[in-house]
């Protein structure tokens, strides 16, 4: 079994977390996830990140490399809405809009591995991640211009990935590739707050800590990502080289610091994760390209799109296809259920549009 080493990814499929297990050093295990800025639909609407039925491929990892450790290891299912709500929504409505869909997706989560892998680990914590909102801005960007400064290669590798994230329309192209170079150069203040959304992961992933607010294995914790994952890993890997000065900066504070090592799934490639959702269309014509309870397609409507099959192949190896398929047709009632619940709260319509 081979021993992962400290802040130092290792890159390799879902097959391989089987047939080649890892040794995560009686570490706990840690997979954020997060709710993506607003995207424009048909007829000006605006696009949510709705619970979509490929959820469960991004976490079933976990399972995986839990089934291979010599202790069962804690799963902590880590939500970033507090980074979501302070970077990707433009007002207070936004806001609330996205805390919402963040709930649902956690209700159904917990709902998903009680009913399939109650044994898989000692506890799961479902945690809403607050380190990150406890640094002020100003921090994040003096730790960014300082790591700018000492590594200039590899800060300019993670600028333009970020950048990327930003407006993937300019990935291609002679006329893309000049608009992205343009957009890096000028470091515009959407590009800044991507620096520091980047720069908090090492908060929200438990390498860099003030207090806490779970409990942090002694060991550390052993992230699980996505291909979009090892940028951010890049800047958390970054951030713990300036531990020291984030300890100047955040005076007052006591810093924890712990060993982390880090998974990344290379597959599905070029595929958004299942928690922002797939789409397709432009801004004038964009509709989720996913099973939803709002849609109301069946899960078949997955056979034909062969970039977004695989998540649920994955899926159906761990759990049967009919199985899974009569779990998520019973969990529409609770969703509906919790949908009226916050539409009543917060005052919002869940169906993907803002109220007026």
């Amino acid at each position: 079994m081979q021993k992962l080493k400290v802040r130092s990814p290792y890159i390799t499929s879902r097959a391989g977390l089987i047939e080649n297990p890892v040794d995560i050093g009686g570490r706990d295990i840690i997979i954020g996830f997060n709710e993506p800025a607003v995207r424009s639909g048909k007829q000006s609407s605006e696009l949510y990140a709705q619970l979509n039925a490929r959820l469960p491929a991004y976490f079933i990892p976990a399972v995986d490399v839990a089934k291979s450790q010599k202790t069962r290891p804690m799963l902590y299912v880590a939500s970033g809405i507090n980074l979501a709500m302070r970077w990707n929504a433009k007002n207070d409505k936004q806001k609330r809009m996205l805390l919402a869909h963040n709930k649902i997706k956690f209700d159904f989560l917990q709902n998903f591995f009680s009913r399939f892998f109650p044994d898989d680990f000692s506890v799961i914590e479902y945690a809403v991640v607050q380190d990150p909102i406890r640094v002020p801005e100003d921090t994040l960007t003096e730790l960014w211009q300082a790591i700018a400064k000492k590594y200039p290669e590899r800060a300019e590798y993670v600028k333009f990935a970020l950048a990327r994230f930003s407006h993937p329309e300019w990935s291609s192209g002679k006329e893309g590739k000049e608009k992205l170079e343009t957009y890096v150069r000028e470091q515009t203040g959407e590009l800044e707050d991507s620096f520091k959304y980047a720069l908090a992961h090492s908060f929200t992933f438990g390498d860099i800590n003030f207090d806490g607010n779970y409990y942090l294995n002694p060991n550390g914790f052993a992230s699980i990502g996505g291909h979009q994952e090892k940028y951010f890993n890049e800047m958390r890997n970054l951030a713990f080289e300036f531990v020291d000065l984030l300890r100047e900066l955040c005076k007052g504070q006591e810093i924890l610091t712990r060993d982390n090592v880090q998974i990344i799934i290379e597959e599905p490639a070029s595929v958004p994760p299942p928690y922002s959702g797939a789409t397709r269309g432009n801004s004038k014509s964009r509709e989720f390209d996913e099973v939803t309870y709002e849609n109301g397609r069946d899960l078949e409507y997955y056979d034909d799109r062969p970039k977004l099959q695989p998540d649920m192949e994955y899926i159906y190896q761990h759990i049967p296809r009919g199985v899974y398929e009569k779990f998520w047709l019973e969990y529409k009632g609770r969703y509906k259920d919790l949908k009226g619940r916050y539409q009543e709260a917060y005052k919002l319509i869940l169906d993907g549009i803002v109220e007026n």
